[in-house]
């Protein structure tokens, strides 16, 4: 499917990513999907960014007819799921992604911020009835860290080229480490 002559790069559960233009993709949520969560996303990759944390750079909100969507940074390479399946044969190919992997995210668990939402008020808009008793924290926490949540920039001649980035921040919030 196109989007107003956009080729589709990929489908989740909340949105489509799309080509847009000048090396830049706009996921595109679907339907009905609640603006302020969209808004939401937004905010919390503003502040990823901010963090200096490897993340694509976050545009601008933008709506194609009757849809709302986020421009993003184009990211070209594979994610880490991707990669892992690639080279299962491979034990120490697959080490070297687990050893990145948790690098990477004892990195994000280091950094500090309290512009997105806390965990407790996370937690509490799923129902979970004691989160007030729960420490505070000012850490941030991805909330959906996983290895295709993990995509390494192309590979090409670029400073860039081959450097893990973080994505999909839907879940972001900070708490304790």
């Amino acid at each position: 499917m196109k989007e107003k002559g956009m080729p589709l790069i990929a489908t989740g559960n909340t949105a489509e990513v799309f080509d847009y233009a000048d090396g830049k993709i706009l996921k595109l949520f679907k339907d009905g999907y609640p603006e302020d969560s969209i808004k939401m996303e937004f905010n919390n990759v503003a502040v990823v960014n901010k963090q200096g944390i490897p993340s694509p750079k976050v545009y601008e909100i933008v709506y194609v007819e009757n849809r709302c969507g986020i421009v993003y940074e184009k990211l070209t390479g594979n994610d880490l799921l991707k990669e892992i399946f690639a080279c299962l044969e491979n034990l120490p190919a697959v080490e070297k992604l687990l050893t990145e992997f948790s690098s990477f995210h004892k990195d994000f668990l280091s950094h500090r911020s309290t512009e997105c939402i806390s965990y407790k008020d996370y937690l509490k808009y799923f129902g979970y009835p004691d989160a007030d008793s729960l420490p505070d924290g000012d850490f941030l926490c991805h909330g959906d860290f996983h290895f295709a949540n993990l995509m390494r920039n192309g590979s090409g001649e670029s400073e860039d080229s081959g450097k893990l980035y973080a994505i999909d921040f839907m879940n972001l919030c900070h708490g304790p480490k």
